[in-house]
């Protein structure tokens, strides 16, 4: 009697780990499934964060991006620092009809077009590579510092450059504004030189939540549910009577 007890327990115990292996296959197989999900939402609101969805650059092409951004954003700094020689020598008493015409010159041939041409590339490289235009916040406050530039290069510095060409009959609000023009022009590339090299601040809050909920659905996709050990009980088995043994191990001798 003893023995047919000792089987159905032993049965019981059988079916009972049985459903328990088909729970916890039904428990990993939903946990992934809700990973892939999760996943797969982050990544395409990381796509959609200033980034245009589909537009991947290869590793190539994005070198000579990054090249000529690096090169328009120089030479627009170097032509700023030559606009403002010119404005301190005007100041300083040289020659009128030489100094203002140059830098009439200058501003108009190669400051204003390079200054457009910089400010597209920058929003070019946000755009196609994995920086993003809203994803960070120095690169946020970069965009804000250049397209201020830009707007006035082309609203306040342009009409100064246009009457600096007739040399010593410039008025002087012109000579004033070519003077100060490249002062704040060569702090704002300096300070948006520093933001380039130290990338402060970190994410926006949009990009840094959804990064966080994408490190916290990947972290519980990695705990798996583990399977109890054998000798664990199960709910609804009977417990086993005292003095007997279920496993595979003999009966301990007796002396």
């Amino acid at each position: 009697m003893s023995g047919r007890l000792r089987q159905a327990e032993r049965s019981l115990i059988t079916a009972g780990h049985r459903d328990l292996d088909r729970e916890l296959a039904l428990r990993g197989t939903y946990v992934e499934l809700r990973t892939r999900s999760a996943h797969s939402r982050t990544t395409s609101r990381r796509a959609s964060a200033g980034s245009i969805t589909g537009m991947k650059l290869s590793p190539p092409w994005r070198k000579a991006l990054l090249t000529l951004h690096v090169v328009t954003a120089v030479g627009w700094l170097g032509i700023d620092v030559v606009l403002l020689t010119l404005g301190v020598a005007g100041a300083r008493g040289a020659d009128p009809d030489l100094v203002y015409p140059a830098a009439a010159l200058v501003g108009q041939a190669v400051f204003v077009p390079l200054s457009v041409l910089a400010w597209l590339v920058g929003l070019a490289s946000a755009l196609l590579t994995p920086w993003g235009l809203v994803r960070h916040r120095w690169v946020l406050v970069k965009l804000v510092i250049t397209t201020v530039m830009v707007g006035a290069v082309l609203f306040a510095l342009l009409p100064n450059l246009r009457a600096a060409e007739l040399g010593a009959a410039t008025p002087a609000d012109a000579r004033q504004g070519l003077l100060a023009a490249p002062i704040v022009s060569c702090t704002l590339l300096v300070v948006a030189t520093v933001l380039s090299t130290y990338k402060p601040w970190g994410r926006t809050r949009r990009t840094a939540g959804a990064a966080g909920n994408g490190r916290a659905v990947r972290a519980a996709g990695r705990r798996r549910p583990t399977r109890p050990a054998a000798d664990s009980p199960v709910p609804g088995a009977r417990p086993e009577p005292a003095g007997t043994r279920t496993g595979t191990a003999a009966r301990a001798p007796t002396g």
